[in-house]
């Protein structure tokens, strides 16, 4: 019997459906990067817990990596990762900075 994994967001642990959020994923990024100056972010799972999982390619992930590099000020270098979680493909985003404030999309946001 697998062991189910549960998720609950937090100011420092941010959770999205999918890619199709990673405009409101990079802010969320900034937020707690403000905030915590640390934070983790997963794609393929809902803000309740449920993990739905994600398609997840090498495509996928340059373009999770691409989006954060153009759209965050000043530069971050986040871990980025397939992750398999509760037997369902996920994408998990480490973000660590001290270089605070941090910008999303030109604008400073707060957790």
């Amino acid at each position: 019997m697998s062991k189910t994994k549960r998720f609950k967001e937090s100011e420092t642990l941010e959770l999205k459906t999918s890619t199709s959020e990673l405009k409101e994923a990079v802010i969320s990024i900034v937020a707690m990067l403000n905030k915590h100056q640390t934070g983790t972010l997963y794609f393929g799972i809902k803000d309740n817990g449920d993990v739905i999982g994600q398609s997840v390619s090498q495509k996928t992930l340059r373009g999770v990596s691409k989006t954060i590099a153009d759209y965050v000020e000043p530069k971050i270098f986040p871990e980025i990762r397939h992750e398999i979680v509760d037997d369902k493909d996920c994408i998990k985003v480490e973000v660590n900075g001290q270089n605070i404030p941090y910008y999303a999309y030109g604008r400073a946001y707060c957790a």
